[in-house]
């Protein structure tokens, strides 16, 4: 009996090959900073209301690890020693460690720092929340502010809309809103956030 099955190789230079399909445009991907850091801080100056980037480097965040590091590396370097803790040379800094904002226990939390009035020595506190992981996701490890404003005010930082998680920053705003002094939390966020 004959088998009718053809066994063997597929000729591939007759067989016709669709051509690949071109690959999508992508915006290319911001480098990674090694280390779970983003290697920019941000500095806001109440007394000009200017603002600014500095980038740090991997070295840095290295010997400094965290908030607290951070923290204590700028009040160190960049207050004059006597510097009275309410004057607008003392610097009030917010800053991240590498876990904040990834999705593991005790990663939400910032540090807070600045010179005390009641020691005169560095101080600094903890806290946790959203507003750790949306620093980090808007591309910085810190924010150091300085100077002293002419009025009562609200700090923001705003976000390119963007339909992903990670949102670079496009600017800083300094406003003031006398009507939201005193007023629960969750009213000002209602009301500023937009």
């Amino acid at each position: 009996m004959a088998d009718n099955t053809t066994t063997g190789t597929v000729d591939t230079a007759s067989a016709a090959v669709p051509a690949p399909a071109p690959a999508p445009a992508v915006a290319p991907a911001a480098p990674v900073f090694p280390g779970g850091y983003n290697g920019k801080i941000l500095r806001v100056n109440l007394s000009t209301g200017a603002s600014s980037t500095e980038s740090i480097t991997e070295q840095f965040c290295r010997k400094w690890l965290g908030g607290a590091g951070f923290v204590a590396y700028f009040l160190w370097k960049e207050l004059k020693p006597g510097v009275d803790p309410l004057s607008p040379d003392n610097k009030l800094i917010f800053a991240l460690g590498p876990c904040s904002g990834l999705l593991l226990p005790g990663a939400a939390r910032n540090c807070i720092g600045a010179k005390s009035p009641m020691s005169g020595g560095i101080a600094k506190s903890e806290c946790g929340g959203f507003w750790a992981a949306e620093l980090k996701r808007a591309g910085f490890d810190a924010i150091i502010i300085e100077g002293k404003a002419k009025n009562r005010f609200i700090f923001g930082y705003m976000t390119a809309k963007l339909p992903c998680v990670m949102r670079p920053i496009s600017g800083v705003r300094i406003l003031w809103k006398p009507k939201l002094w005193c007023v629960k939390n969750w009213a000002i966020i209602k009301s500023t956030w937009r």
